[in-house]
């Protein structure tokens, strides 16, 4: 069994750790359907010993100008995990390191353009803060203010949820079980037999940016070495 969920944010040529290449990006789909590697949606791939699904994190307007068309073009699907508050504007929201790189946004008729060409619109918070530091009673209406505004303005109330900047602790986990079917993380691995629905893993496609890790991100030696870099980001601390 060999399942893998793989996130992105941005789609860009800049070198921050954020973006992967537009090119790159096409490169890779294309080579995983020619490959008759399955690209499914996250309930699909639950039931599947074999594939991948494409998330994004925080809803950068590179997912429409660069992703769309790839995903379009091969017909697969995809999730959005969208930071509400920031639509229309950029990612510089007040927990943002100042250091980060800055992206522009989706609008709302973007984000409505995505969702009618098949990408699932999922939460990521409204002004994507570190849950551990909110009330439990924050931590709830900080989610319920971005699913409502997702199913005001899409039509659809998002079922999947990503930690921002894969922060949890029990008491957050706990909080959002019940609103969720499952809850994405940043720590690095790919989908067991039967995952944890409140601190899924995922795959950072940072890791996927040379040919070779994208060509054999399925095989032994790809889950070997993504192993080992996920084994290098625990040691240093990173989720």
């Amino acid at each position: 069994m060999t399942r893998a969920v793989v996130t992105f944010h941005a789609l860009a040529d800049d070198a921050d750790v954020l973006s992967f290449a537009p090119h790159r990006f096409a490169q890779w789909v294309r080579s995983l359907v020619e490959q008759g590697v399955p690209i499914v949606d996250y309930a699909t791939l639950l039931r599947s010993e074999r594939g991948v699904t494409l998330t994004f994190d925080d809803g950068m307007r590179s997912v429409v100008e660069h992703a769309m068309p790839v995903l379009h073009e091969h017909r697969v699907p995809a999730h959005l995990f969208l930071t509400t508050g920031a639509v229309g504007g950029d990612n510089a929201w007040p927990t943002q390191p100042a250091a980060a790189a800055r992206h522009r946004m989706l609008s709302w008729d973007e984000v409505q353009h995505c969702a009618d060409r098949g990408l699932l619109i999922e939460s990521h918070t409204h002004s994507h803060p570190d849950l551990r530091t909110l009330p439990t009673d924050a931590i709830g209406a900080e989610c319920a203010r971005a699913d409502d505004e997702i199913q005001r303005r899409i039509g659809r109330r998002p079922r999947l949820f990503a930690y921002p900047y894969g922060q949890y602790d029990a008491r957050v986990r706990q909080a959002l079980t019940a609103r969720y079917d499952a809850c994405f993380t940043t720590r690095m691995g790919y989908l067991p037999a039967a995952p944890d629905a409140t601190q899924v893993p995922r795959i950072d496609a940072y890791y996927l940016r040379w040919p070779w890790a994208q060509a054999n991100c399925l095989s032994p030696a790809g889950r070997a070495y993504l192993g080992l870099r996920g084994g290098i980001r625990w040691l240093r601390g990173t989720r």
